[in-house]
């Protein structure tokens, strides 16, 4: 149970277990103890990541961020942003249009969802025969009725955080005929996909954008938001395993009150106080805990300059369509997007944003650090204690083992088995359940291959 091969091991961090029923497929199968717990501390370079032979690099760091925030520009339910594939009908339109969260979502979208859901599990899975789900190109829309949005989807977002094609904001690109490190390019290629949600952060919420981020996006110490309703669960269920465990021992080690069904108990007991223990820890290691913190460099000479240039067009007509530009509209920068390929930038096809001026500082002048918040100890003891009653519970079954107990043990690892590689196998969109999908919005590409494999 402890040092099973489970076929979870890696030695960099993986996202099977970022989305809550990976974690429920995954985490019900007695086996891998060792396992769990490298998943559980994947995020982090300090002694627990190196304990369990797992250490996470900053690129790899970045990767998760700029992927995850990409797939929640497109179809997280937030009030703070609109989508760039959220499509409303509008009084008097033909065709559907790009809107805010404050109208209603046309027929077409909430049926396009419908379908969607109404899927077999197979479908969801993207297995060879499924239908595709439908793609939904990024459209233009006007933030707040006066900021244009016209961006293309950001893509090759893997290979920009391991050294190759990065997307990228014109004015992170590297000095003239210099080139990034590995970890600097991820970096300013998260900082881009960043720039882009704020881009469609609305005006009122503009001096909340760090919350925002931590809210919607992730990007704070706390338990990330897709995994509370499966925390709610387990809190329930931790209730039913204390009060079967005690039950069984009771029965063991007092008065037997089950009589011949104590060895199936047992079995069960073992098993829950494993489940429970084992979803608990690769929860707790499903996101990345990270701060805000100064760049000891602040921001590059090279990038400051082209911000203060950008503040100066920010000022000027040609910037606003012709339009005199009000103060607070002179605070916000026209952001251009291409890609980095070593030391060239091609801006064609990338894109077009405003973004206030103090965000775009700000960005350009923090980093990320991962931490590890006491409640995330508190947490990692609490569900290790589970695992160890589960295995002391197996140790204590051989004394009133039956042969009929020790099949149902079998069956037990069978039938998880199966679910196990369910979970491993699961598909990107997994990440985002539907209960924080907004309606009519969806993916701007469809997301093939299992949670590891990301395109």
């Amino acid at each position: 149970m402890l040092v099973s091969d489970a076929g979870i091991a890696a030695d960099q961090p993986q996202w099977w277990n970022s989305a809550p029923l990976g974690c429920l497929l995954i985490g019900i199968q007695p086996r891998g103890g060792w396992q769990i717990m490298q998943r559980s501390v994947q995020w982090g370079q300090d002694n627990w990541s190196s304990s369990f032979g797992v250490n996470c690099p900053m690129n790899v760091l970045y990767q998760y961020f700029a992927c995850s925030i990409r797939n929640r520009i497109e179809v997280w339910d937030s009030v703070h942003f609109d989508s760039p594939t959220e499509y409303v009908v509008v009084d008097g339109d033909e065709a559907p249009v790009p809107g805010g969260r404050e109208r209603k979502a046309s027929t077409a979208s909430v049926f396009e969802k419908g379908l969607q859901r109404f899927t077999t599990f197979g479908s969801r899975r993207g297995s060879s025969a499924a239908k595709p789900r439908l793609v939904k190109k990024w459209v233009k829309l006007m933030v707040d009725d006066g900021r244009e949005f016209n961006m293309a989807r950001p893509s090759k977002l893997i290979d920009g955080s391991r050294g190759g094609n990065a997307y990228m904001c014109e004015l992170l690109r590297p000095k003239t005929g210099a080139t990034y490190t590995i970890d600097e390019q991820a970096r300013w290629q998260y900082v881009s996909v960043v720039l882009v949600a704020m881009g469609l952060l609305k005006h009122q919420y503009k001096t909340e954008w760090r919350d925002v981020l931590a809210r919607d996006f992730q990007l704070d110490e706390r338990l990330g938001k897709v995994f509370s309703t499966l925390k709610y669960a387990l809190i329930l269920f931790n209730f039913i395993t204390i009060f079967l465990v005690i039950a069984v021992a009771f029965a063991m080690f007092d008065k037997n009150v089950f009589r011949g069904s104590l060895p199936f108990l047992i079995q069960i007991a073992s098993l829950f106080a494993w489940a429970f223990g084992s979803i608990g820890l690769l929860m707790i290691g499903g996101n990345p805990r990270v701060q805000f913190v100064p760049d000891e460099k602040e921001i590059p000479s090279h990038i400051e300059t082209r911000i203060n240039a950008a503040v100066e067009w920010a000022g000027s007509p040609s910037a606003w369509e012709g339009q005199y530009p009000t103060e607070e509209q002179k605070k916000y920068l026209t952001l251009n997007f291409g890609y980095l390929n070593g030391s060239e930038f091609h801006i064609s096809g990338g894109g077009t944003c405003k973004v206030h001026v103090d965000i775009v500082r700000a960005l350009c002048s923090n980093k990320l650090k991962m931490v590890r918040p006491v409640s995330w100890y508190l947490c990692i003891g609490w569900f290790l204690l589970f695992l160890g009653i589960s295995v002391a519970l197996l140790i204590a079954s051989s004394l009133v083992a039956t042969i009929y107990s020790q099949i149902l043990a079998v069956g037990i690892l069978i039938v998880t088995a199966v679910a196990r590689g369910w979970g491993i196998s699961g598909p990107e969109d997994w990440m985002i359940p539907k209960l924080y999908m907004r309606d009519g919005a969806g993916y701007g590409a469809r997301l093939l291959g299992p949670i590891k494999a990301r395109t």
